[in-house]
């Protein structure tokens, strides 16, 4: 065969051009380039022109440009495609900072934005609501939560979700199938509901929503036991990722579960799930706002503050104010624990804890703090116990995070979600220090009036803590800081009260309150001035150590190791207290000499002889 012959290009038949290789043989490389171009401009175009998912979203339905939504009035004929793969995905950041563990590649800079429309597709493609429920199903993980789990997630895409036609719904018992069918046939019911923790002795009941040791898990499915133990598809986490979080970041991560399943209480909307009026609500709860005007002495200010402090951590839920309520008063009957565990107890439901002296005595074993939003401390003070309790409160009322120590399970580190309020009927419960910039404290000064009260307890027992709720959601935080309190009358009272006998006697000592002049001395001249002052006035003494400690954070006292002295033919050199300025012309050791003689003739009853 010649050479010519092989390169020679068949002609092309008759028959149908099958692919791009025919028809460049048939018609050349120009008419191939023309129709692929044609191609990818009708693509183009098809995806800038698509129905509006508000209007006729279905599973088919494309997506349209944001000109195209403005513009309802377009019909588009032409047919649409659209990628089902493409899922939703969702912005958050794993609890204590952790790294996502998804499998897939994190997202970083700016990503890819989904409009509007595209998150309300996915959401109708993603997302049903469980019916005759608050809970929710997500097609994709295969398992539920709650549909307020979703106002997080969702954001402002979250309404329309709700409120659209085309909305899913499913009934409980096609979730359970759903769940058992994801599960597999081996232990179908463990398991749907029980995880594995990770080199634990016990797991994780979905249905109990708490966990359970091995023996109960053996009683509770005895058919399934041992083969879901057996089973290589069991499902399991580390003991760490079984945690409580209010913030709802992690409910949609199938790789966390979240003990958190929402509070008691439920937001008052009108069929528009828009949240009823202000006045609405106000007229719902008129009582409970009455008792806690009462509370507050009729005090606008300290009412506001009040309000503001309860409503914040419900409008950021998941947040911490760093600062506690305490209301101390002798009267009894005011309406202290109604409020805080009643009312507050009602909204919290089974993440609200009231504690006693008895669970801040026995500091290792903390399992009441878990799972906690809101603990309410009643007479928790004794008198062999609240000088020790004000420093560990202080510490929990900050806490960022704290570590759980419950009987017969591992320590964990969990964050602190939670806040605290006390009330007392002693006027010291327990002692505040210094600023004690963490309190807020209100001494209530009536007793609640009985008609009042009924009505109190009337509106719990109906809406009222639903219309509470809605109220506080509605109350205006702006300047609202969290950990700055003000200093009310009844703090000052306080502070003034929970002084040692130290302070007090300084106190008065600097004011010129006592027999005893108020001149730079000796530190054991003044020692021993504080132990018979305390004495006549029948308050505990403390040692010269304890003395000398507590000089140094008075204010206006300042202490003067190994300062020498001298007066007359005697000198020495001793722990001086300085008060007061030193005259110009004279020396340091001149001056503090002159003082100590100048304070001993001031006391001559107290010591017998010059003290070194």
């Amino acid at each position: 065969m010649m050479d010519d012959e092989i390169l020679k290009q068949p002609e092309a038949s008759s028959k149908p051009l099958s692919d791009f290789n025919d028809l460049h043989v048939s018609e050349g490389l120009e008419v191939v380039r023309e129709q692929i171009e044609q191609g990818i401009s009708y693509q183009l175009s098809a995806f800038a022109v698509s129905p509006d998912p508000l209007v006729l979203a279905d599973h088919l339905s494309g997506q349209k440009s944001n000109d195209e939504i403005k513009n309802n009035d377009i019909k588009h004929k032409d047919s649409v495609f659209m990628s089902h793969e493409s899922d939703f995905v969702l912005d958050f950041t794993p609890p204590m900072n952790g790294q996502p563990e998804s499998g897939e590649q994190e997202m970083q800079g700016v990503g890819v934005v989904q409009s509007d429309a595209e998150k309300l597709q996915n959401a109708l493609d993603r997302y049903a609501v469980i019916a005759c429920s608050n809970d929710a199903f997500d097609y994709k993980t295969k398992h539920k939560f709650k549909i307020s789990s979703l106002k997080h997630t969702l954001s402002l895409t979250f309404k329309h979700w709700y409120s659209h036609h085309l909305r899913k719904t499913i009934e409980k018992e096609d979730v359970e199938q759903l769940l058992i069918d994801a599960a597999g046939f081996v232990a179908p019911n463990m398991s749907k509901n029980c995880v594995l923790l990770k080199g634990e002795t016990f797991l994780y009941d979905k249905s109990l929503n708490r966990v359970v040791g091995w023996s109960a898990a053996q009683l509770m499915y005895p058919h399934e036991y041992k083969k879901w133990i057996e089973s290589p598809t069991r499902c399991e986490i580390d003991y760490e990722k079984l945690i409580f979080d209010p913030t709802r970041k992690i409910d949609i991560d199938p790789n966390y579960i979240n003990t958190f399943e929402g509070y008691s209480v439920k937001e008052l909307t009108d069929q528009d799930q828009n949240r009823l009026e202000y006045a609405v609500t106000r007229s719902r709860c008129a009582g409970i706002l009455k008792m806690i005007w009462s509370l507050c002495n009729g005090d606008l200010d300290i009412q506001r503050w009040l309000l503001q402090w309860l409503a914040y951590p419900l409008q950021n839920e998941g947040q911490k104010a760093h600062s506690a309520v305490l209301m101390a008063s002798h009267i009894q009957g005011s309406g202290k624990t109604t409020l805080f565990e009643k009312v507050m107890g009602g909204i919290y439901g089974k993440y609200h804890r009231v504690i006693t002296s008895q669970e801040l005595e026995s500091p290792q074993f903390n399992g009441w703090l878990n799972n906690a939003a809101f603990i309410f401390g009643e007479e928790i003070a004794t008198n062999a116990t609240k000088y020790n309790v004000t420093p560990y409160l202080n510490a929990l009322i900050t806490a960022k995070s704290v570590t759980i120590n419950e009987k017969q399970r591992p320590q964990k580190q969990v964050p602190a979600y939670f806040n605290m309020a006390f009330a007392s009927n002693e006027n010291i419960p327990f002692p505040l220090h210094g600023e004690a910039r963490r309190w807020f404290v209100i001494a209530p000064a009536s007793k609640l009036d009985e008609q009042l009260s009924q009505q109190v307890y009337s509106e719990i027992a109906n809406d009222g803590l639903d219309a509470f709720y809605t109220y506080l959601l509605s109350i205006p935080l702006e300047g609202f800081k969290h950990d700055k309190p003000p200093v009310t009358d009844a703090k000052r009272l306080l502070i003034n009260a929970s002084k040692r006998s130290i302070e007090v006697f300084i106190d008065e000592w600097l004011c010129g309150e006592t027999k005893y002049k108020c001149v730079s001395c000796r530190a054991k001249q003044l020692y021993e001035s504080y132990k018979e002052w305390a004495s006549s006035s029948l308050e505990h003494k403390y040692s010269y150590r304890k003395f000398t400690e507590d000089l140094k954070k008075i204010e206006g006292i300042t202490l003067l190791e190994k300062q020498r002295w001298r007066w007359g033919r005697e000198e020495g050199q001793s722990l001086i207290i300085s008060v007061g300025e030193k005259p110009e012309g004279k020396t340091d050791m001149d001056w503090y000499g002159e003082c100590a003689d100048e304070f001993e003739k001031g006391v001559p009853d107290v010591l017998d002889k010059r003290i070194a």
